[in-house]
C-alpha cells in the first residue's frame, strides 16, 4: 500500500486572494470534503473564475500539510514510506546489502527477478530505486518494454532514483522517464557539487562547487544540458553534481509530470560498496531515501485536467478525483495547489498560488452541518456571511436566506470564525460528536460609530492652537472597537520614498549637464553645465516644470555647480572650493573659499545649526558658517560615496543628513541617512532609476505644504524627481486613539489643531478617520485649519443649555475694545450673568459693576 499521511481531524485550507495584473481569480468551492469507502472513486467539480481581462494559465499540484516546497523540509528520525528496489545483477555489489540493510526499520522490498519489472504493482510503493547498468539482458528488455508503466507511476506523483553507470559502452540501455539520454563518458576523478544548493546537498553538508568530493571512477555517463532541455513533460530540473573533469551534469533531479526522477551516472554498486565514507556520494543512501519519501506525492488524489487556461472574464472547470485504493480507514488531508500566471511571458512573472485542502474520510463517521446566520437585532437572514474554521481555513458562505452547509465533516471540535459586512466578527466552538446531520445557527451583533460632529474648521495664526471636544456614540447591540487614524488629501498620502513625480527637463533646458536642484519661492532652480560650455547656468522652472528664466553662474567651469542648497534667503552653490550665496534673482550676495581641500560637490543647509554641510564624493563632511569658517568636521563612513546631500531636521532617528549614493553595481540610487555627529548611518531606500546617476538633492516642506519631500536631479537623461519622505500630520492630533465603546455608551475625544511652524495663507485639509468594526467599517471627519497672518476675526454660534453653561471660545476682538459694548447683545437677552477675566476682574450687569476696562486690559 502506498503510504499517506494520517490525521485524526483536519479542516481545509482556503483560497488565498490573488491579483495578477488586471485579473482576479477565485475558486469554488473553498475546500473539499468527501466521505468514501475503500476502493471507490469520487469526483468533485471545482470552478476557477477569472474576473479580469487577461487570460490566466493554471497548473494543479498537490502537497501534504506542513511539507515544504519540493520536499526541502527538516530531517526526520524515521524514513516514512515503503520502497521498492529493482536489481537483478550484482555489479560491484547489491545495493540492498550496502544501503537498504544498513537502515533500521526501513520498509522495503527487493526485486531480483527481471519479470518483476513487468508484474510488480508500482502504486504500492512510496518511491522506487532502480539499477539499470550491467543488468541481465532480460532485465534490460523488460525495462525498455515497461518504461511506460514507470512513466505513469512518476507522472502521477511518484519518485524514482535511477543509477545508470555501467561498463558496457554505448550499447547499454539508457532510457528514463521523459526520454532523458546520456553520453557514455567514463571519468576517473572527483565529484563537484552544485552549482545550486538543494535539500540533499544541505543535509549531507556538502559545499557548493567543492572539487574534493571523492568517488574514485565516479561517472560512467553524464547528461549534457541539451539533453536535459529535451526531457518530455518536464518544467524543472536541478543539477546536484557535475563530473569535475568535463563539467557536465552527473547527478540530476527533474520533474516528470507531477513526480520527480533522480538520475545518477555513477557505476552501479561501486559507490555504495567502495565509497561508503562520510562526505562521499556512497555515504548518502539513507539521506537519499529520506529525500525521496519527502518528494513523493499521494496516489489517492488527482486533478483532471492538470493544467489549462482560464480565459478572460470566463471560467474553467476541473475535477478533483479521490480514489483510496487499499487505504486504511481514517481521515486524510492533502493541499491542492493551483499555480497561476499570465498567459504572456510566464517565465518572467512570479507565479501566484491558490491553495485549498481536500479532505477524505475513508470508512469513518462524518456529519453534514447546516444552519442559518441571522441579524440579532431583527432576526433577518444575513447573506454572504463567511464561516472560517480558524487555523485550518475551511470556509463556507451563506446564501440569500442566510443558510450555509458543510457536508462530510469529520467528527471533532472546530473553532469557527463568522464574519459579515457591518456585523461584529464572532468566534464560536462547534463540537461534532456523532455522524448524521447537525444544525448550528448563530445571530450576529452589530455596533455603530456616530460622532457628534463631522466637520471641524478653525482659523489660527502661526504659533496658536485650538481644541475641539466631541463624542462618539455606539447605538448598536455589540461593542464598538475602534482605532483613530489621520489622513491627508491628495499626494501627501504617498508612502515614504514613493516616487511622486518625474519630469525629463534636459530638452526643456537645452542642457545635458544638469546637476543641482532646489525649490525656493515657488520655483525650481536647476544648476547646469551648459553642455560643457560657458557660462554655466542656473535655470528657473515653475511648478509645471516649464523653464521661465535663467541666469549665469559666477565662475567659468566645465561642470559648474554640482549641487545646490537653500537657507530660506539665499541659494548656495560651490565650484572648485569657492562657495557662492545668491538670491533667487541671480544677485551674488556672499562669496568665500574655505581653508580645507574641498570642491563642494555636495551641499545641504542645516536649519538647526545654521550651517552649510559640504563634501565631495570621498571626503569628510564639513560644517561651514556664512562667514566661510569651517566650524566642524564630520567623518564620512567609508561605505558612502556622496553624490548629493539633504537635511531633514525632523528625522525620527536623529539621522538627519540624507545621502545619495550609487546603487549596487552602479545601478540605481541608494539612499542613506546619517547622524554626522556619531557617524551612525543606515540604508533607508533604493531608487530604481535604471541607468540614471544620482546628483544634487534637497529635502523641503515648501513644495507641498503637507509633506516633506526629496527633490533631486537624476542624470542620464537629466530629470527632476520628487520622492515622498513623510506626510505632515503634526498640525492635527486626536486623543484617545484606540478603544472600545460598549453598546448604548459614548466616549469623549479631543481634536487639537496646532498652527506652529505652518506657513501662512494656506488651508490644511485632512480627515480624522475612525477605523472600526461597526456599520460602514470607517467613519471620516473633515478637518480644515486655515493658517492666516495676524489676529483672527471671526464669529461663532454657540448652543447653550438650560441652566449654567461654561463657554470656551477663540473669539478675538480688537485690542482695547469696550467690554460692555462687546457683550451688550447677550446682556440684553439675559443670557449672560457675569463675565470674568484671568486677573479676577469681572463685569456684573445686574449690579452695574465693571472693572474690566477693555479687552486685553
Amino acid at each position: 500500500m502506498k503510504s499517506v499521511k494520517f490525521v485524526t481531524l483536519s479542516a481545509l485550507l482556503i483560497m488565498a486572494g490573488i491579483n495578477i495584473a488586471s485579473a482576479q481569480v477565485s475558486i469554488e468551492p473553498i475546500g473539499i470534503a468527501v466521505a468514501i469507502e475503500n476502493e471507490d472513486t469520487i469526483a468533485v467539480d471545482v470552478t476557477l473564475t477569472n474576473n479580469g481581462d487577461t487570460d490566466i494559465l493554471y497548473t494543479i499540484d498537490f502537497d501534504e500539510p506542513e511539507a515544504e516546497e519540493r520536499g526541502q523540509g527538516p530531517r526526520r528520525d524515521d524514513i516514512e514510506g515503503t520502497f521498492a528496489l529493482f536489481q537483478d545483477a550484482e555489479t560491484f555489489g547489491y545495493v540492498d546489502t550496502y544501503v537498504f540493510q544498513q537502515i533500521d526499520d526501513l520498509d522495503y522490498e527487493w526485486f531480483r527477478n527481471a519479470d518483476d519489472l513487468v508484474d510488480v504493482d508500482l502504486d504500492d510503493y512510496t518511491a522506487l530505486w532502480v539499477e539499470t547498468g550491467n543488468q541481465s539482458d532480460a532485465y534490460k528488455r523488460n525495462w525498455d518494454g515497461n518504461l511506460e508503466r514507470f512513466e505513469d507511476y512518476v507522472s502521477h506523483g511518484g519518485v524514482m532514483f535511477i543509477e545508470q553507470g555501467h561498463n558496457e559502452g554505448n550499447n547499454a540501455t539508457h532510457t528514463t522517464p521523459g526520454g532523458l539520454d546520456y553520453v557514455w563518458d567514463p571519468q576517473e576523478g572527483n565529484l563537484s557539487v552544485g552549482p545550486d544548493e538543494n535539500w540533499l546537498v544541505e543535509q549531507m553538508g556538502w559545499e557548493i562547487n567543492r572539487v574534493d568530493f571523492q568517488g574514485g571512477s565516479f561517472t560512467h555517463v553524464t547528461y549534457p544540458e541539451d539533453n536535459l532541455n529535451e526531457i518530455e513533460d518536464c518544467d524543472w530540473y536541478q543539477v546536484i553534481a557535475e563530473g569535475r573533469d568535463n563539467g557536465e551534469a552527473a547527478i540530476i533531479i527533474y520533474e516528470y509530470g507531477r513526480g520527480n526522477v533522480i538520475v545518477s551516472g555513477s557505476p552501479c554498486g561501486h559507490q555504495w560498496r567502495n565509497h561508503n565514507v562520510q562526505g562521499r556520494w556512497g555515504s548518502c543512501g539513507e539521506t537519499l531515501l529520506e529525500w525521496m519519501s519527502l518528494l513523493s506525492k499521494p496516489g489517492w488524489i488527482m486533478s483532471v485536467p492538470e493544467e489549462g487556461v482560464i480565459d478572460a472574464n470566463s471560467t474553467a472547470e476541473l475535477e478533483i478525483i479521490f480514489s483510496p485504493l487499499e487505504m486504511e480507514a481514517g481521515v486524510y488531508e492533502m493541499y491542492v495547489l493551483i499555480e497561476l500566471a499570465e498567459s504572456d511571458n510566464r517565465d518572467d512573472l512570479d507565479e501566484n498560488l491558490i491553495m485549498i485542502s481536500a479532505i477524505m474520510s475513508v470508512g469513518t463517521p462524518i456529519a453534514n452541518v447546516t444552519g442559518t446566520i441571522t441579524d440579532a437585532a431583527n432576526d433577518n437572514p444575513v447573506e454572504d456571511a463567511k464561516l472560517d474554521v480558524s487555523g485550518h481555513y475551511f470556509a463556507r458562505f451563506t446564501d440569500e436566506n442566510g443558510q450555509y452547509s458543510a457536508d462530510n465533516m469529520p467528527l471533532g471540535d472546530y473553532e469557527v470564525t463568522i464574519s459579515a459586512t457591518d456585523f461584529l466578527t464572532t468566534v464560536e466552538e462547534i463540537n461534532i460528536e456523532e455522524d448524521g446531520d447537525l444544525e448550528w445557527n448563530l445571530a450576529l451583533l452589530h455596533s455603530e460609530c456616530t460622532p457628534s460632529e463631522r466637520q471641524f474648521f478653525m482659523q489660527l495664526e502661526p504659533g496658536y492652537t485650538h481644541e475641539f471636544e466631541f463624542q462618539v456614540d455606539n447605538g448598536g447591540n455589540g461593542p464598538l472597537t475602534y482605532a483613530v487614524d489621520r489622513r491627508l488629501l491628495g499626494d501627501a498620502n504617498a508612502e515614504p520614498f514613493e516616487l511622486r513625480q518625474t519630469d525629463e527637463i534636459q530638452d526643456a533646458c537645452g542642457d545635458d549637464m544638469l546637476a543641482g536642484a532646489v525649490f525656493a519661492e515657488e520655483q525650481f532652480f536647476i544648476s547646469g553645465g551648459n553642455n560643457g560650455g560657458n557660462p554655466n547656468k542656473i535655470y528657473i522652472l515653475n511648478t509645471d516644470r516649464e523653464v521661465v528664466g535663467e541666469f549665469d553662474q559666477f565662475v567659468e567651469d566645465r561642470y559648474g555647480m554640482r549641487d545646490l542648497a537653500y537657507d530660506g534667503e539665499l541659494i548656495w552653490g560651490a565650484v572648485e572650493g569657492t562657495f557662492y550665496g545668491f538670491t533667487t534673482t541671480g544677485e551674488l550676495e556672499i562669496e568665500f573659499s574655505v581653508d580645507v581641500n574641498l570642491e563642494g560637490r555636495a551641499l545641504a543647509w542645516d536649519p538647526v545649526d545654521q550651517v552649510l554641510l559640504a563634501s565631495d564624493i570621498s571626503t569628510d563632511i564639513f560644517a561651514i558658517n556664512r562667514d566661510g569658517d569651517v566650524v566642524e568636521t564630520y567623518n564620512r563612513p567609508a561605505e558612502l560615496r556622496i553624490y548629493g546631500l539633504g537635511v531633514w531636521p525632523d528625522d525620527p532617528d536623529d539621522c538627519y543628513l540624507y545621502v545619495f549614493c550609487r546603487g549596487p553595481d552602479n545601478v540605481g540610487i541608494n539612499v542613506f541617512k546619517l547622524n554626522p555627529v556619531n557617524s551612525e548611518y543606515m540604508l533607508v531606500a533604493y531608487f530604481d532609476v535604471g541607468d540614471g546617476r544620482p546628483s544634487g538633492i534637497q529635502i523641503t516642506n515648501q513644495l507641498d505644504v503637507y509633506s516633506w519631500v526629496i527633490v533631486s536631479l537624476v542624470q542620464n537623461p537629466d530629470r527632476l524627481n520628487v520622492w515622498q519622505l513623510d506626510a505632515r500630520k503634526e498640525w492635527f492630533q486626536v486623543t484617545p486613539t484606540a478603544g472600545v465603546i460598549e453598546p448604548d455608551e459614548h466616549e469623549g475625544f479631543v481634536l487639537t489643531l496646532d498652527a506652529t511652524g505652518l506657513p501662512t495663507d494656506n488651508d490644511f485639509c485632512g480627515e480624522v478617520v475612525f477605523m472600526h468594526d461597526g456599520i460602514g467599517q470607517e467613519t471620516a471627519l473633515d478637518v480644515t485649519l486655515s493658517v492666516v497672518e495676524g489676529r483672527v476675526q471671526t464669529t461663532r454660534d454657540i448652543d447653550l443649555h438650560i441652566g449654567w453653561n461654561t463657554i470656551s471660545t477663540n473669539l478675538q476682538p480688537n485690542d482695547n475694545e469696550n467690554i460692555e459694548g462687546l457683550v451688550d447683545s447677550i446682556v440684553t437677552t439675559g443670557a449672560m450673568i457675569m463675565m470674568k477675566n484671568t486677573n479676577g476682574d469681572f463685569y456684573r450687569p445686574a449690579y452695574d459693576f465693571n472693572n474690566i476696562q477693555a479687552w486685553n486690559s
